[in-house]
């Protein structure tokens, strides 16, 4: 969880949910969407909050872990979109991404 959460800070701080890979809340949200949203406004801080929200708080149940896999997908596509030698990230952003 703690990659899922640095990885979201550093893309939502260069505002890359705007980015149509990542996903844009619509109609129907999705749960990737609804996942990435909690993380990135703190609602799930670790793994058994996003599996209690989801899946009644078993981490090991596979639709969690699935689900967990394809923000964990998303987010390392989007990042492809991101321009790393920007001035905003600091040495340790830039070597995240």
């Amino acid at each position: 969880m703690e990659i899922l959460r640095e990885m979201v800070q550093v893309l939502t701080k260069y505002k890359t949910k705007n980015i149509e890979v990542l996903g844009n809340p619509t109609d129907t949200p999705s749960q990737v969407y609804e996942f990435y949203s909690g993380i990135a406004d703190g609602t799930f801080t670790s793994d058994e909050d996003a599996a209690a929200h989801f899946f009644d708080g078993n981490v090991r149940n596979q639709s969690y872990k699935n689900l967990k896999t394809r923000l964990k997908n998303r987010l390392i596509n989007t990042v492809f979109f991101v321009e790393a030698n920007y001035s905003m990230f600091n040495e340790y952003e830039k070597a995240l991404l």
